[in-house]
This record gives C-alpha cells, structure tokens and sequence, in this order.
C-alpha cells in the first residue's frame, strides 16, 4: 500500500488554517520541505543496514560463539557502530558464522551482503566495497609447527609436511608470495577441522592468524607444542559489501566505525579480548635458527 507524502498532509492542513495564519504557516512549510529529505535519506540508509546481510566465519578473538551466542572483539566493535547509528537491531541479531569460502562467494555475488572481518588486499580491492578498518591494530599471520617433529624451522616448509590453512583464507595469498603453491597446502573448511587434523597427527603446519591459532591451541589445550615457523605479514581487517549495496548506508556506517574505533568504549574492549592498542598480547614462541 502506497504512502501519502508527509509534505501532502502538511499542505492539507495549512489550507484548513485561516488565511493570516496560513500564510506564515506556508512559510514553515516551506522549510519543512527543504530540510524533510535529508533525515528521511539518512532513515533510509539506516533501514537498508539492518537489512543487508551480515556473514562472517568463526575466528576467534575476533568473532565466534560462545554458549550460542555470537560475540568476539569485531563483533562488539560493529555492535558499538550500530548503536551509534541507531539501528534497533544488534550486530548479535544480524551477523551470522557461515564457512569462510561459502560467505566470501555469496558476498561477490549477492546484492546487499556484507563479510564481516576481512582483510582487505589488493587481489580483493575491486570485487567490493569496503568499510573499516576496525582497529588500529593490525592482525598477524603466521606459520606455525609442531615441536616434538624433527623439522626444519624455515621459512620454506618442505617436503611431506604440507601446511594446513583454511580454504580462501588471505593467508593463501601470503604462502603463495612465499612461493608456497597449493600443492603444498592442506585446504580445510574452518580452523576447528585443523585442530581435528592435528589431533588425528596429520597436520604439522599450520598457517593463520596468529591470534586465532593462539586461541584454538589453547583451548584444545595443544599451545606449548607448537612455536613459530615464519611470520608471513600484518594486515588490517575490514568489512567487505557486495558492489550492489547502497553506497550512502556503508557511508554512514564508515563515519560511525570510524568514531567507535577513537573511542574509550573501543580501548576497553580491546583489553578484554587482549588485543592492545600497540600489539595483540601473544604466546606463541619463536623457532630458534637451527
């Protein structure tokens, strides 16, 4: 059902008014209708955001679930803009875990979606438009190894050691700048299935964010077998949206991250999550030269 124009309910009632009142009311109409589409486009912008779809991958610290509930570094960060915003949705409400190749593709192809956490490189420079960064912190890639396997510490794992990593992930790319190639990876759907993987003894490399190796090891309680191999680079991490998607929403959603990510409130969660303004707190040693 079409809506009347606010603009024609008020031109009816300033033609019921009497006539030296209704000219100075013609007056503040006049106004109303010069300042009226500015809030109504920013209103739109903000319907268009808790519309959009919201995907990310689980990565820890950063976004994962725990007791069912979806939280992480990023997802409080993006929670924080959304309030600023106003949108009456949460970023909890909205974002949800979908394996990390399914969400990368659905966000290439589908209009009005959006990858939550993401680092924006220049092989992904053009296929989407981009908001962030979340933090000024960067994030780490790494490769580790296993320590009780009598290998070589390089930064060239060889051999019939092949390096597990998730399928898409940027890391690919920082192996392949390595000269790495894929036959030399183990491609899996989620850092979870590497954990298995290890479990099984058929993963002695794996490369990752160093923060989310961290975290599975520890949890799987596996953190003191392993050390870093090689660091492979530090990037930002962003948010990706289709090309489709409304440019003047992920507008007003880059000015609200852009001012949480200066906050106090950000400070202090980055301190929850031990992610410091400077530098990640992390565990993970450092192969000695052998």
């Amino acid at each position: 059902m079409s809506r009347t124009p606010v603009s024609d309910h008020l031109k009816a009632v300033v033609s019921c008014l009497p006539h030296p009142v209704r000219r100075a009311a013609g007056l503040v109409l006049c106004l109303i209708s010069i300042w009226l589409p500015f809030p109504l486009k920013a209103q739109d912008a903000v319907e268009t955001l808790e519309k959009l779809t919201y995907m990310t991958e689980s990565y820890p610290p950063y976004q994962y679930e725990e007791d069912g509930e979806l939280t992480g570094l990023y997802i409080e960060l993006l929670d924080l803009a959304f309030k600023e915003i106003g949108l009456s949705k949460s970023a909890q409400d909205l974002v949800r875990i979908v394996p990390w190749a399914r969400a990368y593709k659905r966000t290439l192809n589908l209009p009005n979606s959006a990858l939550v956490g993401i680092v924006r490189s220049p092989m992904r420079e053009e296929l989407f438009q981009w908001v962030g960064p979340f933090s000024e912190t960067s994030e780490r890639f790494v490769i580790v190894h296993r320590l009780h396997e009598d290998v070589e510490a390089t930064s060239h794992p060889r051999g019939s050691f092949r390096i597990a990593t998730v399928r898409g992930d940027i890391t690919l790319e920082y192996l392949e700048r390595a000269g790495i190639g894929e036959d030399e990876t183990l491609l899996t759907p989620d850092p979870d299935s590497i954990i298995d993987l290890i479990r099984k003894d058929r993963v002695h490399y794996w490369a990752y964010g160093q923060d989310v190796i961290e975290f599975k090891l520890n949890e799987a309680d596996l953190l003191d077998e392993f050390e870093i191999t090689a660091v492979l680079g530090d990037a930002a991490i962003y948010i990706a949206a289709n090309h489709a998607t409304d440019k003047a929403a992920l507008k007003l959603l880059q000015q609200a991250m852009d001012k949480v990510r200066k906050s106090p409130e950000a400070k202090v969660l980055h301190e929850k999550y031990g992610i410091t303004n400077t530098q990640p707190v992390r565990r993970l040693k450092h192969a000695k030269t052998r």
